[in-house]
């Protein structure tokens, strides 16, 4: 994933809304956003397009977004929340009370249900390299804590057998990532989502303790 690009626009949004209107705006402005960027891309997404679907004026928009930049960082800002909030109970999991297949079986799934939930947006802010700091910042603090947690834990596992568990925790949680967007961008991949899940915990499995 590239994290760089020529500079745009600032890309901060120009006022929070304080009233439950004016945050009902913002939420309707984002969602219009998110479906024109899944639907159409980055590139040839417009705040005339998004306005529209929205149903405000543009002029509203601007209230809010000075531009397209400013929306797709505050949907990365709100995804990278959202991403936290969804994989923490499979993070806390990775401990010595629960069984090994137990905890790397919620684990995959969770990693799993991550990046297959909007996948077309999920791709449209994070694989166009969003020209934000911040949002940079964000995604690249939960990357590290996603991997971070999990190398502990097969450090303290009897089962494992690896000589480097934080590499070897970065390889699978990019190994999950990859293969989630890859199914779930493939619309003719014929097998079932929890087929596919049992397969890569079974993947990691033999990968982290060198067993069939």
């Amino acid at each position: 994933m590239t994290l760089a690009r020529s500079r745009r626009s600032p890309a901060k949004p120009r006022k929070r809304p304080l009233q439950e209107r004016s945050r009902e705006t913002v939420r309707v402005i984002l969602e219009a956003a998110a479906r024109i960027f899944e639907e159409r891309g980055v590139a040839a997404a417009t705040t005339d397009a998004i306005a529209e679907r929205a149903g405000v004026s543009v002029g509203s928009l601007y209230q809010y977004f000075p531009n397209k930049e400013s929306l797709l960082a505050t949907l990365a800002a709100c995804h990278v929340l959202d991403a936290r909030v969804a994989i923490e109970p499979a993070l806390a999991g990775l401990d010595a009370a629960t069984p090994f297949d137990v905890a790397l079986r919620r684990f995959v799934h969770a990693m799993v249900a991550l990046h297959t939930t909007r996948p077309r947006l999920h791709r449209a802010l994070f694989d166009e390299a969003l020209d934000d700091t911040e949002s940079i910042r964000a995604l690249l603090a939960l990357r590290t804590e996603i991997c971070t947690r999990p190398a502990g834990w097969l450090a303290q596992r009897p089962e494992v057998r690896l000589d480097d568990p934080p590499l070897a925790a970065r390889l699978a949680v990019d190994a999950l990532t990859t293969l989630a967007h890859g199914f779930a961008l493939d619309g003719r991949a014929g097998s079932s989502a929890a087929d596919r899940e049992t397969e890569m915990g079974i993947l990691l499995r033999r990968y982290f303790t060198a067993m069939p």
